[in-house]
């Protein structure tokens, strides 16, 4: 080998082992190539073999034969019949032009080619060896280059599912929003999108979309009711199969809704599936159309299970959350939860500088009632007095079971005048509404409570839940079914 040759060959291999990209690397490389053997074109060709047609990408050292070299490409049946079989240098020698052919990569992942391409006009190729060391010297590189890649490509996804997992560790009700936006930036590296929503199912089997502040209505085919509801989200979740779809417009069976982004063109959308059930579709989509590929549904199959498991997690804590919250029997909060709420509220009035009331109620005789009618018809009473007291509450009031017979109300920013306005409404409604249903199987009911305010009656929860049930007390000694404020200020005295 001579010192020009050796020249080439070390241009060639630093080139190979630069830390630049691989198409920067080429680029270099087919100019080394041109310099060297001086032929009519030099040109790395990659073909894609698609179902309709073949995809060609053409690097040339000189640019003004990239056209002539595609339509050389599209017209000789060379290319068509050769390349997929091409394992060795081809040679073909057409009037006054020789074509060399280097298959660099032979049927990489089944469909997709790369090769040298020389084409010399009345010149034959001179270093015929030589040429045959580049292509081993490619081949190698290439081989070296695939491996790497996918190396790299297996490590980026177990980072991201890492991340992900590493994410949902944290994901509660309370940073959900934060959270899922975050995961969905971690999948963006791995399968771009413009667009993402995410429907999860509610418990009377209907999809509903979750405001997440950056997702977007994604849906389609909104005149069609499937098992879940309305809409491909709904199709998805009945079928329990992912679908992509790469080219909207030319799908006249899908149409947009009104409010969709009419820029969209490709989407996919795929089942979250927890122990075989669905929980939830997530949707992606791009501008774009044919940006989706099989191969992100192993990817977002992956990432979706995580996603599913999750959103149970979340929602067994919130029925765990409520079990340890909420009384079994009437369904209002319970002595512990009210506590918690009431601890907050005092925090933020005493801060405010607002006032604060509680009322205690406690149903008149109650003891005589399950004594008489049985302890089954004593929780129809409690049950009925939960939904007559709730139906007249604020939604900022908190409405809970003390215990027992005995209730408690917590009235944020109200003074003692319209607790007692209150109390009073309540205590004649509690009256009216059992005398309505009154009969030989269910009894009439009154109740007699008690009202305190922060921070004229204590300036804590326990000095307040005192005076409160002093006033309760006192109504009971005055003759029961009475509203009573703390201080002994009786509110009605009629008998």
């Amino acid at each position: 080998m001579n010192e020009k040759e050796i020249d080439f060959f070390l241009k060639i291999e630093n080139t190979l082992y630069l830390d630049i990209p691989f198409s920067r690397k080429m680029e270099y490389i087919i100019n080394f190539i041109a310099e060297f053997y001086n032929p009519e074109i030099a040109a790395f060709i990659s073909i894609s073999h698609g179902k309709k047609k073949d995809r060609f990408a053409i690097l040339c050292a000189k640019e003004k034969n990239r056209l002539n070299l595609r339509l050389l490409i599209e017209e000789n049946n060379v290319f068509k019949k050769k390349l997929p079989d091409l394992k060795k240098i081809f040679e073909n020698f057409d009037n006054n032009r020789h074509e060399y052919i280097l298959p660099i990569s032979h049927a990489y992942k089944g469909n997709k080619f790369l090769f040298l391409y020389l084409s010399f006009i009345d010149n034959e190729l001179k270093g015929r060896r030589e040429l045959e060391l580049l292509l081993k010297l490619l081949q190698n590189y290439y081989k070296y280059y695939i491996k790497m890649t996918s190396l790299k490509k297996e490590y980026n996804q177990t980072k991201l599912l890492y991340n992900i997992a590493k994410t949902i560790d944290t994901l509660d009700e309370i940073n959900i929003n934060k959270s899922f936006s975050k995961i969905m930036k971690f999948i963006k590296k791995s399968i771009s999108y413009d667009y993402f929503s995410l429907y999860i199912k509610k418990e009377d089997e209907t999809l509903v979309r979750v405001d997440l502040g950056s997702s977007y209505e994604i849906d389609l085919l909104h005149d069609f009711k499937f098992h879940f509801g309305i809409g491909l989200s709904a199709w998805v979740a009945t079928a329990e199969k992912p679908v992509i779809i790469n080219d909207l417009y030319k799908k006249r069976r899908f149409r947009l809704a009104n409010d969709i982004n009419p820029y969209i063109n490709s989407i996919i959308s795929m089942p979250l599936l927890f122990k075989g059930k669905v929980v939830g579709v997530l949707n992606l989509a791009r501008n774009y159309p044919y940006k989706f590929y099989k191969k992100n549904l192993k990817m977002l199959e992956i990432i979706g299970s995580q996603i599913a498991s999750t959103l149970e997690n979340i929602k067994l804590l919130n029925k765990l959350e409520n079990m340890a919250y909420t009384d079994g029997l009437t369904g209002l909060f319970n002595y512990r939860y009210f506590i918690h709420e009431f601890e907050k509220e005092l925090k933020r009035a005493e801060r405010y500088a607002y006032e604060v009331s509680l009322i205690i109620i406690d149903i008149d005789d109650f003891k005589k009632v399950n004594d008489k009618f049985g302890h089954n018809v004593g929780n129809i009473v409690l049950k009925k007095l939960s939904s007559i007291l709730s139906t007249a509450l604020r939604n900022v009031d908190i409405l809970a079971r003390y215990g027992g017979e005995e209730f408690v109300i917590l009235l944020p920013n109200t003074d003692k005048e319209g607790a007692g306005v209150l109390a009073e409404r309540l205590r004649k409604n509690i009256k009216e509404e059992f005398l309505k249903i009154y009969s030989e199987d269910l009894p009439s009911i009154t109740i007699t409570l008690g009202v305190s305010t922060f921070p004229e009656d204590g300036n804590n929860i326990y000095e307040l839940i005192k005076n409160a049930d002093i006033a309760l007390y006192e109504g009971k000694r005055l003759g029961k079914d009475k509203a009573i404020l703390y201080k002994g200020t009786l509110l009605d005295e009629k008998k």
